[in-house]
């Protein structure tokens, strides 16, 4: 069962543009792997954008869902942790 969070997040890309690390806060955890990534529609009657998602695996074995604005170019984009899996 995930934990639902909304809490400001950023991701460090390295070579080839793949996630190194999340921070969120002070804490910065290694990524060991992108697991998927996929677009949503939001709730276009509320004015809501399209988003991307990313599920990525932590170093120490957590899952974790991350979300920003699919308009805005990747450099710019604004991540918000949306979801913990232990």
């Amino acid at each position: 069962m995930p934990r639902l969070v909304s809490v400001p997040a950023r991701l460090v890309r390295g070579t080839g543009g793949r996630p190194d690390a999340l921070v969120v806060g002070r804490r910065r955890m290694a990524v060991a792997a992108r697991l998927e990534r996929w677009r949503e529609s939001g709730e276009w009657w509320e004015g809501e954008a399209e988003r991307e998602v990313v599920r990525l695996l932590l170093a120490g074995g957590a899952v974790v869902e991350l979300s920003a604005e699919a308009d805005v170019p990747a450099a710019g984009r604004t991540w918000r942790l949306d979801a913990w899996f232990d």
